[in-house]
């Protein structure tokens, strides 16, 4: 059993925790760098179906990372932007407070704290989403129902990346239990099956200006989910962007 403490940090950084328990499933660059996670293995696009390790998220960002080996079925990265076990930073990390369920703002103010800045860097922006498209469900604000006939209702957005900087889908608690599945065009997103904190799933497309289509499926309907928004890299420096809520895409901003 961990101290509490580590369930509630690993939570609001926008990773997978409970009571005593953490699980490292939904990274982005500034979160690896942190916890100085040098070395990723992840399953091949073309790799054998009987793959023995089962894949717990979509990373397609770590093609940003030293690839450094790989074999039939895996891929092995290095991380150059690890930060180590020790590192130096401001003294102002240690008065750095953290909100409940926004691991977007959590990551900027660690940042800030850790460099020093008085304000915290806007280093994710919310990107423009197509409206959304429901088959075997209806619309109705916030609620997406399932019509009676239907096996499955299904949301689907699109949005098309600018660069190959990475994106990601912000969702709430209300997903867990293996409520609700995501395929992004067609392929499988992994979601962890216990969480009680917003995470951030990686939807980064396979190349720029490529349409992306993510799918989120439910056998029951959507009862809290709320419109999303397209995002694409911004400018670290401009306007700290409205408060996320579930459905949402994110990106890192570029630096400057």
């Amino acid at each position: 059993m961990m101290e509490p403490a580590a369930p509630r940090f690993f939570g609001a950084i926008g990773q997978s925790a409970g009571d005593g328990f953490v699980a490292y499933t939904d990274g982005t660059v500034i979160t690896d760098a942190l916890l100085d996670l040098k070395g990723f293995i992840t399953p091949r696009l073309d790799a054998p179906l009987n793959t023995f390790l089962p894949q717990v998220s979509a990373r397609p960002d770590l093609f940003n990372y030293n690839q450094i080996g790989q074999t039939k079925a895996f891929t092995l990265y290095d991380n150059p932007y690890a930060l180590g076990l020790g590192f130096v930073s401001s003294n102002k990390i240690l008065n750095t407070k953290l909100m409940a369920s926004e691991p977007v703002i959590n990551q900027e103010r660690i940042m800030a704290g850790l460099t020093g800045d008085s304000s915290a860097p806007t280093l994710f922006a919310a990107a423009a989403l197509s409206p959304m498209v429901v088959k075997g469900g209806s619309a109705a604000g916030n609620i997406v129902t399932k019509k009676p006939v239907a096996k499955q209702t299904t949301v689907t957005y699109t949005f098309t990346a600018k660069t190959t900087d990475p994106y990601y889908l912000q969702i709430g608690a209300n997903f867990t239990d293996n409520l609700v599945s995501l395929t992004q065009n067609g392929r499988n997103v992994p979601i962890y099956d216990t969480f009680r904190d917003r995470e951030l799933l990686n939807v980064t497309p396979s190349a720029p200006g490529k349409k992306a289509d993510p799918d989120l499926h439910a056998e029951q309907g959507f009862r809290r989910l709320r419109g999303a928004s397209p995002v694409h890299p911004g400018h670290v420096g401009h306007g700290r962007p409205p408060q996320r809520a579930e459905g949402q895409f994110l990106a890192p901003d570029q630096a400057r």
